[in-house]
């Protein structure tokens, strides 16, 4: 009878521990042991080589093991009265090696695997391969670093080629790719519009430089001299479509109305005109400064001779509007300090009445400019504006004149003071 459930527990370990290659089991303990323990030392020596000798003893081990707690479970105590054995110190010591076993294990089936689909992206020497089996092993056994960790921090230690990396890291690499593409406008200063011209180029820009990250983490002569390569090669096409949208240094007139190329609708032949200007101005400006450093070139009657006939009079009065804005603004401001300050009273609200100085103000800044070589144009739009001025403006002009005349006759009474 006992070798009848002998062979049918041997049957049942076969069939499900197929895949494990089992020393041969001590007839020892075949012959002594009942099928529960024959079955814990299959287990074991399925990944641990054991002599017969150590087969018998920890075999032992495991029926003293079940005797205490069979005797613990009918007496009904706990198992905090268990008292410290040989037998439970050596299943403990088997089911650390056990447990060390098969992180092994696991961690040579995930480096054979990785270095099976890099051989296949490019044959690795068998060099490398050991090389990088030892390394990653060697790593495994920091306990808080995962196996995907471990293999990025040898992995460039063997290999620098960034044909592997744009393969083995391709769902991460583009991960990291398209949030670089998608703040880079914030952060290069460059139009939202342009973006869908850019994408493209940026895309593949970035993604070669996070590659070169990730096949070199350090900073050495190689990696520089390949991302200069990359910058090399992209920046001067990134470069000439921040022109082609008016997003280069210095912010002139002329690369602020490229930039407002949709608000005042340019065409591609102004744009074009634009762009040539503003280099031209650049030139002019250096040339000027080298001939007389200590003097900055004044390019107000350069940028109005060139924009008033670049652009229409309504595009050019709408860059003039938006060029104006805070200076306005600012007049604005000042304007309604002295209306406090003279206490100048008025039916209209306060929204109103800082609407119609901002006006005033912003419409007196553009006739200025808009007109500035037409004199007679200039003396009738300004005197237009004047004619519409403001109530409020009216009143304080005449609340200012009081108190300049108040301020005169204070003056000529202190003057004829005869002692």
């Amino acid at each position: 009878m006992r070798k009848k459930i002998l062979f049918t527990a041997i049957l049942i370990l076969q069939f499900t521990f197929p895949v494990l290659k089992c020393q041969e089991i001590s007839r020892d303990v075949l012959d002594k042991f009942n099928p529960s323990i024959i079955s814990r030392i299959y287990k074991i020596t399925s990944q641990l080589n054991l002599s017969n000798e150590e087969q018998l003893q920890l075999a032992k081990a495991f029926e003293v093991n079940d005797s205490i707690i069979a005797a613990i479970v009918k007496d009904k105590q706990t198992f905090t009265d268990l008292e410290y054995t040989e037998s439970f110190a050596l299943v403990a010591l088997y089911d650390s090696l056990i447990t060390e076993n098969n992180l092994k294990a696991k961690s040579v089936s995930f480096i054979n695997e990785k270095i099976e689909y890099l051989d296949q992206i490019k044959p690795l020497s068998q060099s490398q391969k050991q090389k990088l089996a030892k390394l990653f092993l060697d790593k495994c056994k920091d306990n808080r670093l995962s196996y995907g960790d471990a293999l990025r921090l040898v992995l460039p230690k063997i290999v620098n080629d960034t044909i592997y990396y744009a393969r083995l890291y391709a769902p991460e690499i583009k991960l990291q790719m398209l949030a670089e593409v998608n703040a880079y406008p914030l952060k290069n200063d460059f139009p939202f519009e342009a973006l869908r011209t850019l994408r493209p180029i940026l895309q593949k820009y970035i993604h070669q430089l996070v590659t070169v990250d990730y096949a070199s983490p350090g900073a050495d002569r190689d990696k520089i001299a390949l991302v200069k390569s990359i910058n090399e090669h992209y920046m001067p096409i990134i470069d000439s479509l921040k022109v082609r949208y008016g997003f280069f240094k210095p912010v002139t007139l002329f690369t602020s109305a490229v930039r407002l190329r949709k608000t005042l609708k340019l065409d591609e032949n102004q744009i074009d005109k634009l762009l040539v200007k503003a280099a031209e101005l650049e030139k002019i400006k250096t040339d000027y400064t080298m001939k007389n450093p200590d003097d900055v070139y004044n390019s107000a009657d350069y940028s109005h001779k060139n924009l008033s006939s670049i652009l229409t009079e309504e595009q050019y009065r709408t860059l003039l509007q938006l060029r104006f804005q805070k200076k306005a603004e600012a007049n604005c401001v000042q304007s309604w300090h002295e209306i406090k300050q003279y206490g100048v009273t008025t039916q209209a609200d306060s929204v109103q009445v800082n609407n119609s100085l901002y006006f005033y103000h912003l419409d007196k800044f553009v006739i200025n400019t808009l007109y500035q070589d037409k004199p007679e144009m200039k003396t009738e739009k300004l005197r237009q504006n004047e004619f519409f001025r403001p109530e409020i403006i009216k009143a304080l002009d005449l609340a200012r004149k009081e108190a300049k005349e108040k301020g005169s006759a204070k003056n000529m009474n202190k003057n004829n003071f005869v002692w």
